[in-house]
């Protein structure tokens, strides 16, 4: 509806200007067009840019609101309604610093304020208008060398927020595309280096064509991992079938093999026929198949004859004889009734996904030099690199930004290197002239040094942590289970 309305006072106009808010993600396109009383009217068609508060508004001449994309009624803002016939006003201010007129003095006086435990990046995104999470987290990072710092010197900080206040003033911008595995993250104005080796950095020239890039790499990305999430579907899908098949062909092998009674009970209503009425809902016979013939008690149908009660004896044995061969039929399938009678049946010596997710403890090697990781890389690098979460699972789990887990994720890498080099030149994963330094193949394989080094089944904890105590036993070996044996009609009654 609004596309057509667009188009009623849109169509044929010409674009006069396009102006920006200062520091504001408000954009105003301002085009003269023909109203219904073929006069030229200029309309100005205004995009509100902002992450949950998105919206597109078309206003008149006189500043009207036209109509809009999404309505804000008094329920929903209380300080600003977005409704057609109402003045259009600007979205309200925030009651911060603008980071380019920032003097030093001022800097330093609002850093002073400043409370203790805050983070250094919250402090300036807070602080100052129009800085994003990925530029306060750099400024930070070529501070104090990482992104979560609290404190640092005040000199350092100004130093590094003035030399970025002169790059934007003078116009020095450097379009570059952030990949992370070879798909695009995020891109930026400035050189990135809070994330380390596991971002490559691609420079353009102009941003256009990095905009191009960067939203054409996503969208593949997206179709991809989507593709991928239909394929894990599918798999689990036909995974689940065939363990309920197997199931199935397992609980009628264990039926089929107590079918020799099932034989014996109809050859002894037969050997007694005369003995038998209708009506009868047992019979004592002799058992001659087996020495010193020992009594034997038949159940019968007293809604059968004698000569129906052994045929069915017999009728049961013939299915259970044949049930071995249907998985070997031509079709090898089974009714939606056949599975679902068949699902309280585990199937025996089948791991499940659990069980087959790791079957060895981590060496004491590893085990201390995770203990040696501050809690906070520690926690990211074993939900990461180990139990093999997302960097955004990760960061919404934690409470943190998915640059803080990226920037921990990196440094606890750096430091496993360090200390994990000499075990593993021990044990063949790096070469004897690159043991001496980190190895960029010892970080990305710290999980399977773990799988190789398992020392049995004893339980191994570092330190009292409960972050390090969850690695351990994410890296628990869990035992086969014993197959469970089938079990046989016993007793003298059938």
């Amino acid at each position: 509806m609004f596309c057509m309305l667009l188009r009623k006072h849109l169509a044929g106009g010409r674009l006069l200007r396009l102006e920006q808010e200062p520091l504001e993600r408000v954009v105003t396109l301002t085009i003269r067009a023909v109203d219904e009383l073929g006069e030229q009217s200029d309309y100005r068609l205004i995009l509100e840019a902002m992450p949950r508060h998105a919206n597109l508004i078309l206003v008149d001449r006189e500043g009207r609101i036209v109509d809009c994309l999404r309505r804000v009624d008094f329920e929903m803002s209380q300080q600003r309604q977005v409704l057609p016939g109402l003045y259009y006003r600007l979205p309200p201010r925030q009651d911060k610093c603008d980071p380019l007129t920032t003097e030093e003095d001022t800097f330093r006086r609002l850093l002073a304020r400043r409370p203790e435990d805050s983070p250094l990046d919250r402090w300036l995104m807070d602080t100052f208008t129009a800085i994003p999470p990925l530029l306060a987290r750099e400024l930070v990072c070529r501070t104090c060398g990482e992104t979560d710092a609290r404190s640092t010197d005040p000199d350092t900080l100004w130093q590094t927020f003035h030399t970025w206040q002169q790059q934007v003033q003078e116009g020095r911008f450097l379009p570059q595309l952030l990949e992370r595995e070879g798909r695009p993250a995020d891109f930026s104005y400035f050189p990135v280096t809070q994330y380390g080796p596991s971002v490559t950095c691609r420079t353009y020239d102009t941003f256009a064509q990095l905009l191009d890039d960067f939203y054409q790499g996503r969208e593949q990305a997206d179709r991809v991992r989507q593709k991928g999430q239909d394929l894990m579907k599918a798999a689990t899908a036909a995974r689940d079938r065939v363990r309920r098949k197997l199931a199935l062909q397992e609980k009628e092998y264990a039926a089929a093999q107590d079918r020799e009674p099932l034989r014996l009970a109809g050859e002894l209503i037969t050997a007694n026929l005369y003995r038998l009425e209708r009506g009868m809902t047992h019979l004592t016979a002799e058992n001659y198949y087996e020495e010193g013939c020992p009594q034997l008690d038949i159940r019968l149908d007293p809604l059968l004859t004698p000569q129906q009660n052994a045929a069915r004896y017999f009728k049961q044995y013939a299915k259970a004889k044949r049930r071995p061969q249907r998985a070997n039929d031509s079709t090898g399938e089974y009714d939606d009734w056949d599975i679902y009678d068949a699902a309280e049946h585990t199937s025996d010596g089948l791991k499940s996904a659990e069980e087959e997710y790791l079957d060895a403890f981590a060496p004491e090697e590893i085990m201390a030099a995770l203990a040696k990781l501050s809690p906070e890389r520690r926690q990211v690098f074993i939900d990461a690199a180990i139990d093999g979460k997302s960097y955004q699972q990760v960061a919404d789990e934690q409470g943190v930004k998915i640059g803080t887990v990226m920037s921990r994720l990196n440094r606890a890498r750096t430091q496993l290197k360090r200390e994990l080099a000499s075990y593993a030149k021990e044990r063949g994963y790096v070469t004897g002239s690159s043991a001496g330094s980190p190895s960029a193949k010892l970080g990305e394989n710290v999980g399977r040094i773990a799988d190789s080094g398992h020392n049995g089944s004893s339980e191994q904890t570092v330190g009292s942590n409960g972050d390090t105590q969850a690695a351990v036993r994410h890296s628990h070996a869990t035992g086969a289970r014993t197959p469970q044996q089938s079990s046989k009609l016993s007793g003298k009654e059938i």
